[in-house]
């Protein structure tokens, strides 16, 4: 999964609309995401 995130004229000049155009649509609310695993100074020695 790619997020862009990007002012009004910025998403104008790449036109990533067009580039990703043809690419499926994808409900990323409905996508079940992996447990992380804790950082190293979070878990116990």
């Amino acid at each position: 999964m790619v997020v862009h995130v990007l002012q009004p004229e910025a998403r104008t000049y790449y036109d990533l609309d067009t580039l990703y155009g043809e690419s499926r649509e994808l409900d990323w609310r409905s996508v079940e995401l992996p447990e992380l695993p804790l950082p190293r100074h979070a878990q116990a020695s």
